[in-house]
């Protein structure tokens, strides 16, 4: 089936998705790589205890006073015996779980893969999460990620190697907060329709790999920087301008190199990174503020085009895959 009739047969729930938008102010593809040989080797501990079956559920959680909700995504081969990834899938912008995982739709990928998909739910109305520190009877979205990481460690059978981030939008912008303030857990990052850069960095550990993708006609974020078209339109830096301070913080060249893996994609590598860190740049030509390669069409709701040539969902999880966490 084409992705025009894959949009078509699922237009019916589009409008779920209407609200994946950003409040970015308001607040590496390739085989997994292998620790070198040691002289000794340690036994990973035995996985907690669990009654989890696989299938999708819905979780509670309360953090600073605060009920937040979150869906889990186990796919068939969870044993609770095999320690498994975890990949964070956060919403944009008054969207929701439900809606992020239908707009992403990681979970067959992960249930191919043999990966867990975590997609919490934001705060406050319109929901959404905080990015530059909590507002009053808010909590800090960063530590509320940690702390269900930590819930989530003790419940399921947890890779702590490979714990990923991702989002769309308000989703991606706190998926780059969490690859600079928590790269000793988050082993690598993926931001899609919004990125920012926000020191202080976690020193526990070495830079996240980082991979962002953008349009460069989105209508809400603009590429090139300046004021959101929503969410108290806060002016932000352009996408390039800020995984370069990725990139500088991960000790890369100064200058990166751009392939074209298809007509209207642009693929930015940095190189010359420290040991085990990575910085990649997907710029989608005439793309909008949408994920790319989704079966929904969200044109018609004023965000701009979704482009068919490439696949978040795939190239995100090939990436990740590619990056453990490095220890220090």
């Amino acid at each position: 089936m084409s992705a025009t009739a894959r949009r078509r047969r699922l237009g019916v729930v589009g409008s779920l998705l209407i609200v994946v938008t950003l409040v970015a102010g308001c607040d590496r593809a390739g085989r997994r790589q292998t620790a070198p040989p040691s002289a000794t080797t340690t036994a990973a501990p035995a996985c907690p205890p669990s009654s989890a079956t696989p299938g999708e559920t819905t979780g509670a959680f309360t953090f600073d006073r605060l009920d937040r909700t979150y869906l889990v995504h186990i796919p068939p081969s969870y044993d609770g015996r095999r320690r498994m990834p975890l990949v964070f899938n956060f919403h944009g912008h008054g969207s929701s779980a439900p809606a992020q995982q239908a707009y992403a739709a990681f979970g067959p990928l992960a249930d191919r893969e043999g990966f867990l998909v975590v997609a919490p739910d934001g705060q406050g109305t319109p929901r959404h999460f905080t990015l530059l520190g909590p507002a009053t009877g808010e909590a800090d979205d960063v530590a509320f990620t940690l702390a269900l990481l930590d819930d989530l460690e003790a419940r399921l059978c947890v890779d702590a190697e490979r714990v990923f981030a991702t989002g769309m939008s308000n989703g991606g912008a706190l998926s780059s907060v969490l690859a600079c303030r928590a790269s000793s857990r988050i082993a690598a990052a993926g931001a899609v329709a919004a990125m920012i850069f926000v020191p202080p960095c976690d020193d526990g550990g070495p830079p996240a790999p980082f991979v962002g993708m953008m349009g460069d006609a989105d209508p809400v974020v603009p590429f090139a920087g300046g004021r959101v078209n929503c969410c108290g339109n806060p002016t932000i830096p352009g996408a390039e301008d800020t995984v370069q301070k990725f990139a500088d913080r991960a000790g890369c060249d100064a200058h990166a190199s751009d392939v074209r893996p298809s007509a209207s994609v642009v693929h930015r590598v940095w190189t010359g990174c420290a040991p085990g860190a990575a910085v990649e740049l997907y710029v989608i030509e005439g793309g909008g503020h949408t994920w790319p390669g989704s079966a929904f069409d969200l044109a018609s709701r004023g965000l701009g085009a979704t482009t068919d040539e490439l696949s978040a969902t795939d190239t995100l999880w090939a990436f990740f895959e590619a990056h453990p966490l490095r220890r220090t």
